[in-house]
């Protein structure tokens, strides 16, 4: 009887042994993969993993998110069109191609698709897919469920709206429909001693007589313009020009022996130049002319340097839409619109969560639920202060005002003004110690003001550890005209082209520092 009972307790061990190694084991304690949107299960299958990533076969996973797929075997590429979204990417390579209304930007995957050499089948990574659509992705481990949620739907749960904008848009994209003539003028002020002694020049003079260091004390470098142009959606052409007393600050901060010919007839130029600027919008081109840029660059005086962006200026970033930068949203129609653009934009950067909490900001900053109304007025505010953090070795504080203005329902202008301010302390980060001393402080204050009758201003202060740095201001006016902003030069002008900002900006440092100028 024991024998009898001892070969039965063997025997199931054996079979529960056998049952835990199977594979019907493995799927019991361990579910299949499956992808969720909207509540539901979508029909693709399989799901693979490898390294650490989940991948579905493309046709199958693009059909059940709505768009059409199709299999190039000779280029090994999967291209993929929802809506006006074009993807394409190829097996094994990690880039990926998005086009959103014509504009083409380049990505590098988490994943690269594979080919499966048994089954032939193509298999795209699910995250990197779902995301260049417009879907957040999640991950829930206990149930092993992939979700997906559009950004509209996000949107829409966050039960945020944007009338008050929108009426600010209307008004804009009403601004816009007639060509607008420009007039304004600027002045900028800068404390030069500030300025370089704060960036570790160290400008002396020596006085022979006594053989003692005699610090001299240089001027502000004061710049006056007026811009006059025309402009509209598609461009603009202005006439700017700029007169300063920079022949008598500058010698005050390079060696004597450095004013050479050369520097002479650029200090002339500072003190008073012109600036000839097209802006063409639909082709992304910029054409600038100006004596002063012409001697820094070593270019003939008819010049016009191209600067080519290599992108239509017409399309605004929707990447940032804090703060000031509201007020370049551009032509659309929606704020909503303008968010579902942005965050799916972000969606191809960065993951889920950094889109949903960018989602709250922008709604904490610009949904109608954020505002307060004040008479006829609607109001926000924003503020931030990380002082209280030790972690930090930079603190900083901001404060902002938005205010949207009408009459009636009448919008009649937006004004904007925002102050923040930086410093650096001693912190547990150098010395283990609580933060201590005070090292260096900086703010900003900015103010601007636009009406409905199309006249603004703007004005810009910046202020270190107690010194005024820089003052910049700006008043301006539209008016309607009948006249065409010029996309280019005139035929048969001399055009240098200039590949990238960058190499521009590396012209103007040598210039600068040939001339014996701190670049």
């Amino acid at each position: 009887m024991k024998k009898a009972m001892k070969s039965a307790l063997t025997l199931v061990l054996i079979i529960a042994t056998l049952f835990t190694l199977s594979p019907l084991a493995s799927a019991a304690t361990k579910p299949a993969i499956k992808i969720m949107l909207g509540g539901k299960v979508l029909s693709v299958s399989p799901i693979l993993t490898q390294g650490g990533h989940t991948y579905a076969p493309y046709d199958s996973l693009f059909k059940a998110l709505g768009a059409k797929a199709s299999y190039d075997e000779e280029t090994q590429a999967i291209t993929a069109v929802s809506g006006t979204t074009t993807i394409i990417f190829s097996v094994e390579d990690y880039t990926m191609t998005v086009s959103t209304d014509g504009v083409e930007n380049w990505y590098c995957t988490e994943g690269a698709p594979i080919l499966d050499t048994v089954t032939r089948k193509i298999y795209v990574p699910i995250r990197d897919t779902a995301q260049a659509l417009g879907y957040v992705v999640s991950w829930d481990s206990s149930s092993r469920a992939i979700t997906l949620r559009s950004v509209d739907d996000l949107i829409k749960s966050s039960g945020a709206t944007y009338t008050v904008i929108d009426k600010y848009l209307a008004f804009n994209n009403q601004l816009m429909s007639n060509n607008k003539a420009l007039d304004g003028t600027f002045s900028l002020t800068a404390d030069m001693n500030s300025l370089y002694f704060d960036n570790y020049y160290y400008y002396e003079y020596y006085d022979d007589t006594n053989s003692e260091t005699e610090i001299v004390e240089i001027p502000p470098l004061t710049i006056n313009g007026a811009a006059t142009g025309v402009f509209d959606l598609s461009g603009s052409e202005m006439s700017i020009n700029l007169k300063s007393n920079a022949s008598s600050v500058i010698p005050q901060l390079i060696a004597e022996e450095s004013i050479d010919d050369g520097t002479k007839a650029l200090l002339g130029e500072l003190d008073n130049t012109d600036i000839s600027l097209i802006v063409n919008n639909e082709t992304g081109l910029i054409y600038v002319k100006s004596p002063l840029i012409c001697v820094i660059s070593g270019q003939a005086e008819d010049a016009w340097l191209c600067l080519e962006t290599g992108e239509s200026l017409s399309s605004t970033d929707l990447s940032d839409l804090s703060g000031f930068s509201i007020f370049s949203v551009g032509n659309v129609s929606s704020f909503r619109d303008y968010v579902s653009a942005s965050l799916k934009q972000e969606l191809i950067y960065d993951d889920g969560d950094y889109v949903i909490d960018t989602l709250n900001e922008l709604n904490a900053r610009f949904s109608d639920q954020a505002m307060v109304k004040d008479g006829e007025d609607y109001v926000l505010t924003y503020s931030y202060d990380n002082s209280d953090d030790e972690d930090y070795y930079f603190h900083s504080k901001e404060s902002s005002k938005l205010v949207f203005q009408f009459d009636g329902e009448t919008f009649s202008g937006v004004s904007y003004s925002m102050l923040s301010s930086v410093c650096g302390s001693y912190s547990n980060y150098y010395d283990g110690n609580a933060l201590g001393e005070e090292l260096d402080t900086s703010s900003t204050e900015l103010t601007y003001s636009f009406t409905a009758v199309g006249k603004g201003s703007l004005s810009i202060t910046t202020v270190s550890n107690g010194v005024t740095e820089l003052m910049l201001k700006v008043n301006y006016a539209f008016s309607d005209t009948t006249a065409t902003p010029s996309r280019e030069p005139a035929e048969g002008s001399n055009i240098v082209s200039v590949f990238s900002l960058g190499e521009l900006s590396e012209s103007l440092m040598a210039g600068l520092s040939e001339a014996g100028l701190p670049a």
